[in-house]
């Protein structure tokens, strides 16, 4: 278990989560404005919501994997 701790911190480090919290930000504000004036409201909400779950997933594994 130690060993999957250790690699998935490996992983997780400042320049991931810095392209992961750009591009959550990308899709709620920009991709998800740009559906919604396109008249995808549908897309549009999908967009904007899956961009909240993408940033508040790699804040919370974040802090996660900080506390560990």
């Amino acid at each position: 278990m130690q060993n999957i701790i250790t690699k998935i911190k490996s992983i997780y480090q400042w320049q991931f989560i810095l392209l992961v919290i750009g591009l959550s930000l990308f899709s709620i504000y920009i991709d998800g404005r740009h559906l919604k004036s396109r008249g995808n409201r549908k897309e549009a909400r999908i967009s904007i919501v899956l961009g909240w779950v993408y940033l508040v997933g790699v804040v919370g594994i974040y802090f996660v994997l900080l506390f560990i």
